[in-house]
């Protein structure tokens, strides 16, 4: 990524430098992108994820982390990944574990009042032509303008609620 674009982007969002400290160093090189969306439905039903290898694969891991940026500048991370690591070794059975949604994790937490910003770091290998390569991305989400998380999430509740009343009714 263009360091001058990095730079401003650390400048206007300074929890970048907190998250990851390759941001501002020689490695910032690898971070692929950074870019900024609105927070929606789909973000906050969605499910971080983990997926590694370990044997002769040992390193080719990928996945997400979820960091909260609360109203006082404070970062977050409370949310629980799902995972799946492949044993590329013939004694070991292979691992899965569920994970939470982001709203699961904002809400169990209660930290909806608070919220700022939600940042998806997307981290791990690529492989292209049979060679990898290290990858880094974030997504910086923020409520618009005339809206909260925590109307967002009431809104996601009421559908459900409406979705069971329906389901009761027939």
């Amino acid at each position: 990524m263009n360091r001058f674009k990095l730079q401003g982007y650390v400048k206007e969002f300074p929890f970048l430098e907190k998250i990851n400290d390759a941001i501002l160093n020689e490695e910032s090189t690898k971070i692929d992108f950074i870019k900024i969306s609105k927070v929606d439905e789909n973000l906050l039903n969605k499910t971080p994820s983990y997926e590694g290898t370990t044997g002769s694969m040992v390193g080719i891991d990928t996945g997400e982390k979820i960091y909260f940026v609360l109203e006082d500048g404070m970062l977050y991370d409370a949310v629980t990944t799902k995972g799946y690591i492949r044993h590329n070794e013939a004694y070991e059975e292979d691992e899965c574990w569920e994970g939470e949604t982001i709203l699961e994790a904002i809400d169990s937490n209660q930290i909806a009042d608070c919220v700022k910003y939600i940042i998806v770091e997307n981290y791990g290998y690529k492989i292209e032509n049979h060679y990898s390569e290290g990858g880094l991305s974030f997504t910086i989400y923020k409520v618009a303008k005339n809206e909260t998380i925590k109307e967002i999430i009431e809104e996601i509740k009421q559908k459900e609620l409406d979705l069971i009343k329906a389901e009761a009714n027939f």
